[in-house]
């Protein structure tokens, strides 16, 4: 009797069950995912044994569905929206009739999907397209997604910018339309946080020029917006072009798979090493994946735990690599399974039923969408619920890049606008502390060394006071015959000159830690005006007397001339006239004002230091510095030519002939020594100054020594008042007044010859005439 009550039992118990089974109806969800890609994208396939999961949970729970049965329809995307919509038009037409739709995982094809859904009133789900794009409810209206968009990860972006002190950076993208929303909202929040932009850079096939920008702008922080195997095309660019290493950050997406840069490719041309070291520690925001709350009872009445564990074990006995965001798409299924189960009830008080759903049927698609919209529930990802655009509202958590694996650093507060950190987790930099956004540059004026300096300013004011006796010297005696046979207008000349040189000597060391700026450039200018006016007033005079005493010498009885200091006024003149033109001109067309020469650089992965001078320049210096060199240095070898074609000439006596010669020769040395050295020698201050002083010092005052120290020493040998020289005048003045007012006075020689010294007696003889 037991054994028969038992049979009848088992007997009932089974025909439940059968006609359980045989009386559930059908409702058929097209799941599009990317099992295979052909030029970008990422594969969903490790999310299939996830999915699967959750239609098993949901076909066997008691609560969700009961009398229905899910059945999936799994499409292959590729990744190419193209291909999408083709495999979205042979689901509607070669199909049994769809309910609801979901995917797609690549936004790239989900935008096509997403865009065509609402004309068959097919409410869509996806659980990893992240595009910020596809928020827009005008374009999109049936899309939703239990992740969050990518531009949900541009708060906690900004937030690390603004904890590390980073204000300046890159971004680069893929030309993919769907980066495109994501990457600009960036942009608005980085001017909404006065950050600087270096700049953005979009790609197609190849990086190369786009990575060369950023290496030009030297952007130390870059984010970076693609697919995972561009990322590993741009980053082996970086790699190639050298922008890798400690000093260097990259923001990437976060859902790239665990092991995307071990991938090998033959259109990358890097090692997944190079890849990998390009890549460093580079940090990624991400919506919570999977709760850490394992003992947490899903609607499906099924744990955290126990999903986590039949997927890794479905995952490990598959051909799949582990995805991420399975639990993500169990979410998505859930999610959907939720809404049609609310919505049967509420149907059948319609009289309709959900097996009944057409693609006509706009009513039933609003319904689903709305109570999506409404939903609030616990899944594998946490609580799950959507904003008003349809998209997942959660946390987004902060990873890093450390070991080879991606490290959960903390999370951001989106009510605080903060990151928070878990007290068992920390950054990784391996200098120790976070890169700079930018390389900081120290800048380091070398200055003359002041002792230096103030010792060169002494020497200078000695010979400007040295000039200054010599002129009140040579005004004080220029009617007596020693002096006024040398010209004493053109000492004037002569000495002012030297003085104004002088002058420049001191005005050549300052620099910008002495005055401002703006005096520092009208420094240059005095300093150069005053060079070349000194030039040309000294040894301009120098070359007019060497040119009357090779004409003297030079020219036959009947072609000589007597010269007059008014000629020698007017040569001097011409040349000032010329100096004023060129420089006036210079000043009016391209003022010269003071730079910095850089000398010297040193970098310590931080800081770069640059040492550098302040040299006065203009824009075309090269031009202006050419056209004076070369007009005085014209006139420099035309008047050691003179000088050497006079060189002979035994009247020492005859306008200073000799110490004329030496003069111009001292100038012509100083002048082939020194301005090399101020134009190529400028990495070293202290010897450009102590060189470029040390010729102008010498010269000047080699000039004022030989012009004028023989006439204070005449003064002395001056013969007292007689009555053979009633007014004291030497006789060796006296005879040379002789040969400047009769140039005939000496015999004429040929070029290159020399005038015989007289024999004792006959100069005796003739002196005793001449004093006669």
């Amino acid at each position: 009797m037991v054994g028969c009550n038992n049979t009848i039992f088992g007997f009932a118990t089974l025909t439940f069950f059968v006609m359980q089974c045989w009386g559930k109806k059908e409702l058929h969800i097209g799941a599009f995912l990317s099992m295979s890609f052909e030029d970008s994208g990422w594969l969903a396939a490790g999310s299939l044994p996830g999915i699967h999961i959750a239609f098993e949970d949901i076909n066997n729970s008691t609560d969700i569905l009961k009398g229905y049965e899910l059945k999936l329809v799994l499409k292959d995307t590729r990744c190419n929206k193209g291909y999408a919509f083709y495999q979205f038009v042979k689901l509607i037409q070669d199909n049994p009739q769809m309910v609801m739709i979901l995917g797609g995982d690549c936004s790239l094809s989900t935008k096509s999907i997403a865009e065509a859904s609402p004309h068959w009133n097919l409410v869509e789900v996806s659980y990893v397209a992240s595009s910020s794009l596809l928020s827009d409810k005008n374009t999109f209206p049936l899309f939703l997604r239990t992740n969050q968009p990518e531009h949900a990860g541009n708060f906690p972006r900004i937030s690390l910018m603004k904890m590390f002190g980073w204000s300046r950076i890159a971004t680069i993208q893929s030309s993919e339309l769907v980066f495109a929303s994501t990457v600009n909202h960036f942009h608005e929040l980085l001017s909404l946080n006065n950050f600087t932009r270096l700049t953005t850079e979009a790609f197609v096939d190849d990086a190369k020029q786009q990575i060369s920008k950023i290496k030009e702008e030297d952007a130390r922080i870059i984010y970076g917006m693609f697919y995972e195997n561009q990322a590993r095309l741009v980053l082996c660019e970086a790699y190639r072009q050298g922008i890798y290493g400690s000093e260097y950050l990259w923001f990437l997406p976060g859902w790239f798979s665990i092991d995307w840069w071990t991938k090998v490719e033959e259109s990358v041309p890097c090692t997944p090493a190079q890849i990998k070291k390009a890549a460093g520690n580079y940090l990624s925001t991400i919506e919570g994946l999977i709760s850490k709350n394992s003992r947490q009872i899903l609607p499906t009445g099924k744990t955290i735990g126990d999903v986590r564990d039949r997927y890794e074990k479905a995952i490990n006995q598959s051909a799949y690599e582990y995805d991420m965001y399975y639990a993500s798409g169990y979410d998505a299924v859930l999610a959907m399974a939720l809404a049609l189960n609310k919505s049967v009830g509420i149907l059948q008080a319609q009289g309709k039923g959900i097996e009944n759903f057409t693609y006509n049927d706009n009513e039933t698609a609003g319904l689903l969408k709305s109570i999506l919209y409404s939903l609030s529930f616990n899944g594998m990802t946490g609580l799950v619920s959507f904003d008003g655009h349809g998209d997942r509202v959660g946390a987004q958590y902060i990873l890093q890049f450390q070991d080879d694996k991606m490290v959960t650093l903390g999370y951001y507060d989106a009510h605080q606008d903060k990151i928070v950190l878990y007290s068992n987790e920390s950054f990784y930099w391996p200098d120790g502390h976070p890169p700079k956004d930018r390389v900081v540059i120290q800048y380091k004026l070398v200055v003359v060394n002041f002792g230096l300096f103030v010792f060169v300013v002494v020497l200078s004011c000695i010979g400007a006071l040295v000039t200054v006796m010599f002129l009140i010297f040579n005004v004080h005696y220029r009617n007596e015959r020693f002096v006024k046979m040398s010209s004493p207008r053109l000492n004037v000349l002569i000495l002012l000159g030297c003085c104004l040189v002088y002058l420049v000597v001191p005005l050549h060391g300052i620099d910008s830690s002495m005055v401002f700026q703006y005096y520092l450039d009208i420094v240059c200018q005095i300093e150069v005006w005053l060079m070349c006016i000194g030039f040309t007033m000294s040894y301009g005079t120098l070359f007019a007397r060497t040119w009357r005493i090779h004409v003297i010498f030079t020219l036959t009885t009947t072609e000589r001339k007597a010269i007059k200091d008014r000629h020698l006024f007017a040569i001097v003149s011409i040349l000032l006239v010329i100096d004023i033109i060129v420089l006036s001109t210079w000043q009016h067309l391209d003022p010269i004002h003071s730079v910095p020469w850089y000398i010297a650089k040193a970098y310590d992965g931080l800081t770069h230091s640059r040492s550098y001078v302040e040299v006065c320049s203009s824009n075309d210096i090269s031009i202006w510095g050419g056209i004076l060199i070369c007009y005085k240095g014209v006139l420099l070898l035309f008047g050691a030519f003179l000088a050497w074609e006079t060189r002979n000439v035994s009247y020492s006596e005859l306008n200073d002939s000799r110490n004329i010669a030496i003069s111009v020769y001292t100038i012509l040395v100083s002048s082939l020594v020194g301005i090399p050295v101020l134009i190529f020698v400028k990495e070293y201050p202290d010897f450009t100054f102590c060189i470029a002083s040390f010729f102008v010092l010498i010269s000047t005052s080699l000039i004022i020594a030989l012009m004028f120290l023989p006439k204070v020493i005449a003064l002395k040998k001056v013969s007292p008042p007689g009555p053979d020289n009633p007014k004291g005048c030497s006789v060796v003045t006296y005879r040379s007044s002789q040969i400047f007012l009769n140039p005939s006075y000496l015999q004429p020689r040929l070029y290159g010859t020399s005038i015989k010294p007289e024999k004792k007696e006959e100069s005796t003889e003739r002196q005793k005439s001449e004093s006669t």
